[in-house]
């Protein structure tokens, strides 16, 4: 950080910004991830230092010495190795952290965005990506009640994968990919700061049937952040490694017993993204299927959820 930016954050913690300045501070928080670790590091100091004066005699003396006081620059604390040692150690104590004024109210627990059991889901409309918010799409599947060895995890209902194609047409000669997808209004997101990016987590429990020896399937959560119309969202999420502001993706074995196995993924999504396309999905692995479209005996889907985390 340059000298002028420093000087916003020491303007800032000593209260002697107008309204000018003020500005500029909000607009180096909003851009600079550096500057927010300072601030944060600079206002922790600050707090604790004063806290520790109001019982330390010899702390509150350094602190009167200070031609600002309330604002502990690098030069004044280089010029007070003892309160800085002193800093450090609470910084080492403490950890503690400030919620900043240039930011909406601070998120202390996770926010649900999306939770479903398919408890009232309509049939799935095997129709690939939908081209609306809040509506699931995909391949062919189907919401059913406990069949295969299988109970739902939630409810009486769960998403069950029947094959890896759809409606639309696009499927290529070999398919080994059961989707279903979901799109996420992420404008809400945007309200307050729109420059700072929000932390989602993508979680969801699958369960594998009875099926044939010598087959081998995954479990796959993929989802990707877009700027634009959300009726573009088929062409985006074809393009999804070219188009997307940001890009998650795990696949793991998929577990030979009908026990319910979870899955989840963590992103940063920017603040210009609009909307978010995620799939949760069943793969088919072994055997190869050079030229068929893979069909799922006993793969199921449940209790699906979107957060946003505190930060």
């Amino acid at each position: 950080m340059n000298p002028d930016q420093l000087a916003l954050l020491h303007g800032y913690l000593s209260d002697t910004l107008d309204a000018a300045t003020f500005a500029q501070l909000q607009s180096l928080l909003r851009e600079s991830a550096e500057a927010r670790r300072t601030l944060r590091s600079l206002a922790t100091i600050d707090a604790h230092l004063h806290q520790l004066a109001a019982a330390n005699p010899a702390t509150a003396l350094l602190l009167a010495h200070s031609p600002a006081h309330r604002a502990p620059t690098t030069t004044w604390l280089t010029r007070h190795p003892q309160a800085a040692a002193v800093a450090g150690l609470i910084l080492g104590l403490f950890c503690a952290t400030m919620v900043f004024a240039y930011i909406a109210p601070a998120l202390h627990k996770p926010l649900t965005l999306l939770e479903t059991s398919f408890e009232e889901a309509p049939h799935p409309l095997p129709n690939g990506v939908p081209s609306v918010t809040g509506l699931w799409g995909g391949d062919f599947s189907e919401i059913v009640g406990p069949q295969n060895g299988v109970t739902p995890r939630s409810g009486n209902k769960m998403w069950r994968f029947l094959r890896a194609d759809n409606r639309t047409g696009a499927a290529r000669a070999a398919n080994y990919v059961g989707e279903a997808i979901h799109i996420l209004d992420l404008s809400k997101l945007q309200s307050g700061n729109t420059s700072t990016s929000r932390i989602l987590e993508i979680s969801a429990w699958f369960a594998l049937g009875n099926t044939s020896p010598g087959t081998r399937y995954h479990w796959n959560i993929k989802a990707a952040a877009f700027e634009g119309n959300v009726v573009d969202a088929p062409h985006l999420w074809g393009k999804w490694d070219d188009l997307n502001t940001c890009l998650v993706r795990r696949e793991v074995i998929a577990n030979q017993t009908p026990e319910w196995q979870p899955l989840s993924v963590t992103m940063m999504i920017p603040a210009s993204a609009t909307f978010l396309i995620f799939e949760c999905a069943a793969v088919h692995r072994k055997p190869l299927l050079p030229n068929e479209v893979a069909e799922f005996p006993a793969h199921y889907l449940d209790d699906v959820r979107v957060r946003l985390l505190p930060q």
